[in-house]
């Protein structure tokens, strides 16, 4: 199994953001539903991750929120815009992604599109700030790499001598 390495680098950024953007709870769990929908109809989303019909659990017995497989389950505290989008991003994002770059660019899109751009640019900046990767790592040659590799050993050996 994968060791999901960012994801309480995710958790923090997005609870930035939320209190940054002032990301309310939708107490009205139709309310919620309805968000949900919207979602699933909107042809951007359409167009970039197809048709999907999410199964939604209203968390009852559970303080976890959980996407995966067609599933929402959504807890009252989760049922938050940015959080519905991080679980629905868990859902349209390549299932062994988890909580990696590719994961973190589905949820920025998402964001951006359902959110706006202010919205998208305070949970990027948060990602920034916790060090959460979000784009596609740069791929270096092999020359580059031992290259690198040399000049880190020798900072490594003149910070040893001084």
């Amino acid at each position: 199994m994968v060791r999901d390495v960012q994801k309480s680098k995710v958790y923090r950024a997005e609870r930035r953001a939320r209190e940054v953007i002032g990301d309310k709870a939708i107490q009205d769990r139709i309310a919620a539903w309805a968000f949900v929908e919207k979602v699933e109809r909107d042809a951007w989303f359409r167009k970039h991750y197809g048709r999907w019909r999410f199964r939604i659990s209203d968390g009852r017995g559970t303080r976890i929120a959980r996407g995966g497989g067609g599933w929402l389950n959504l807890p009252r505290w989760s049922r938050t815009p940015v959080v519905m989008l991080h679980e629905i991003a868990h859902n349209v994002a390549p299932s062994d992604a988890w909580h990696d770059w590719r994961f973190c660019q589905v949820h920025l899109a998402l964001v951006r599109h359902f959110l706006g751009r202010e919205a998208h640019d305070v949970l990027r900046a948060m990602y920034r700030e916790c060090k959460v990767r979000y784009k596609r790592p740069r791929r270096i040659s092999a020359a580059t790499r031992a290259a690198l590799v040399e000049r880190l050993a020798g900072l490594r050996a003149a910070n040893e001598e001084g």
